[in-house]
């Protein structure tokens, strides 16, 4: 299954905006300025709940295709606030944001380091 990126978006914006509740009787409720009870019944926010079961499963599978890129010796990628991507071992050289940026010239201890995640190849 293909995920429609731009039609889940327009069902977002269809729907009445966050938060919803769920209700013990089955119900969920959207709350309208000065209505407590409206938008139990909106055509459009009972299509974004059927449609957002259906793609969920795509969307965790999504997710988990991305995986953080880390090397057999322990060496992962991180890319600084900044854009810069520097390799960086953790067991060997400590946390990497004990480190500064060499391209930004941060400080040492200043967060903005982030691993790099990657798609993994899908299976065929």
């Amino acid at each position: 299954m293909s995920i429609d990126v731009a039609a889940l978006r327009v069902l977002i914006n269809e729907a009445d905006r966050a938060p919803w509740t769920a209700h013990p009787d089955g119900l969920v409720w959207s709350e309208q300025i000065g209505d407590p009870v409206s938008g139990s019944a909106q055509v459009e926010n009972a299509v974004f709940i059927a449609e957002a079961r259906n793609v969920m499963p795509a969307l965790c599978d999504e997710l988990e295709a991305f995986q953080p890129v880390i090397f057999s010796d322990g060496s992962q990628m991180f890319i600084h606030e900044c854009r810069h991507i520097e390799w960086w071992n953790e067991k060997a050289q400590g946390p990497v944001n004990d480190q500064g940026c060499d391209a930004c010239e941060s400080s040492p201890f200043a967060d903005g380091w982030q691993p790099v995640y990657v798609r993994k190849a899908a299976d065929r």
